[in-house]
């Protein structure tokens, strides 16, 4: 009795946003990416420098 039901509908459209979601940071990801690999600077080199420590 004292359990909620979820509807099979609100769990679709939680998982839908969830997909969409997930699909838009990937598509950020590769599009910056490929920004920064056009650009002749390496990816992996712009990660090092973002987390780099200066003194």
């Amino acid at each position: 009795m004292g359990k909620k039901e979820i509807s099979k509908k609100g769990m679709e459209l939680e998982m839908i946003g969830w997909w969409i979601l997930g699909l838009a940071v990937l598509a950020i990801a590769i599009f910056a990416f490929i920004y920064f690999k056009n650009e002749c600077t390496s990816a992996i080199d712009f990660v090092k420098n973002l987390f780099m420590i200066r003194r």
